[in-house]
């Protein structure tokens, strides 16, 4: 299964926490969060297969349609999860997975696509910047129960 490779990444970079640390806790809330959405959302995912192996990476998009407060669009389509097998990472996995889902935005009627990054996900990062993606908004968190 890939999504323990995504949240085994997240733990090893990010540079904000706590995260969840069990992996089962992990991937329940996140198959909570894919079948909520497909099934009310109209979210869409893609698959990178490699052949005999199958699937070595998924994305997983939730659309946003119309017309937005703060940015000049038609709609988005977020990019809530991209995850590529851990050895298959600088093979162009991303970046195909990257293309489908800029294709799939447009077909929808979309004119952008929303990630957002894990802090301290440096490659995530790279890839994104160099297929074209840049900040538009930064999302802060404070712990609240935690001084700062």
């Amino acid at each position: 299964m890939l999504y323990p490779q995504l949240h085994a990444a997240h733990l090893d970079v990010a540079s904000y926490g706590p995260l969840v640390s069990d992996p089962a806790t992990s991937w329940l809330r996140r198959r909570t969060l894919y079948e909520e959405a497909l099934l009310e959302e109209d979210a869409s995912y893609f698959v990178a297969r490699e052949l005999p192996r199958g699937a070595v990476g998924y994305a997983f998009v939730v659309p946003e349609l119309g017309p937005d407060d703060t940015f000049e669009t038609r709609g988005v389509l977020e990019l809530v999860s991209l995850v590529v097998s851990a050895d298959r990472r600088g093979h162009g996995v991303g970046a195909q997975l990257i293309a489908a889902v800029e294709a799939h935005a447009r077909s929808v009627g979309a004119d952008t696509v929303r990630v957002a990054v894990m802090a301290g996900n440096d490659r995530a990062a790279g890839l994104y910047a160099r297929v074209g993606y840049r900040p538009g908004e930064v999302l802060m968190f404070k712990r609240l129960d935690r001084p700062h």
